[in-house]
């Protein structure tokens, strides 16, 4: 590995440049253990970015069915959602590493990331419903999973329809080149921030200590009721960005 490769490769580890964007898990543990895997793997040539999201989603297979079956094998869960946490940070870790970032790769990335979401949530809304008793609970939790394909939704149509009408787009910022990592204390006011807006690998490892606790019914209530109120924050967010386009469209006219 070059000199230029070490540097490309260590300014992978800053946070992205989107505050909105942070997550716990994959900031503190997530993106560090994957920088060591991309070191050590970035010449293998079978190891590729969307091999390794195929991976992170096996896991998460893996890990919902032992949730459903086998709750008991707590130590293999939380291997097997810890596993995927790192690996869903790989995938696009590595691709930007390599210059193989595709479109392919972002669609197969986010589709996998639903239907693990679906398995995950779906699985401890079973192990809550019998733990108490109250089928509602499978309900509660899969709700969460639905609220976060909503929201992904909300803000796919509200993307296309900025694109479509020409609204002008922020410059992007390329996370490997364009982004310093921020200083101590705003770095750990931000983290503490984010904590009570939990994203995808927050989400995952919160499946962990769900099963290190036994608590699936709080994991349910967690699931559908902090993705409850963001879907509603993301429906009136991206309502505002909509409006914004009918704005934009009137002034050009």
């Amino acid at each position: 590995m070059t000199k230029d490769d070490k540097d490309r490769l260590k300014r992978l580890l800053n946070p992205p440049p989107a505050w909105s964007d942070w997550e716990i898990s994959m900031i503190l543990v997530g993106r560090p253990v994957s920088y060591v895997l991309v070191r050590l793997l970035h010449g293998v040539r079978w190891v590729t970015p969307n091999r390794v999201t195929i991976l992170a989603f096996l896991c998460m297979l893996a890990a919902s069915a032992l949730v459903l079956w086998s709750p008991d094998q707590v130590a293999a869960i939380c291997a097997l959602l810890t596993a995927r946490m790192v690996l869903d940070d790989t995938d696009g870790m590595l691709a930007r590493f390599r210059g193989q970032c595709s479109v392919l790769g972002s669609y197969l990335d986010k589709v996998t990331d639903m239907l693990g979401f679906f398995a995950l949530f779906g699985a401890a809304g079973v192990r809550a419903a019998e733990q108490t008793g109250q089928p509602a609970y499978f309900v509660l939790s899969l709700s969460g999973a639905c609220s976060l394909l909503l929201m992904g939704y909300v803000k796919h149509v509200a993307k296309v329809e900025e694109l479509q009408a020409g609204v002008p787009q922020p410059e992007a910022k390329n996370a490997s080149n364009d982004v310093t990592f921020p200083s101590f204390w705003t770095f750990l006011w931000k983290l503490v921030a984010r904590v009570p807006a939990a994203m995808e690998s927050d989400l995952v490892m919160a499946g962990a200590v769900g099963a290190l606790t036994g608590r699936w019914d709080v994991l349910a209530w967690y699931y559908g009721a902090l993705q409850g109120v963001g879907v509603l924050v993301q429906l009136f967010r991206r309502g505002a960005t909509v409006a914004g386009v009918d704005r934009f469209r009137r002034e050009r006219s």
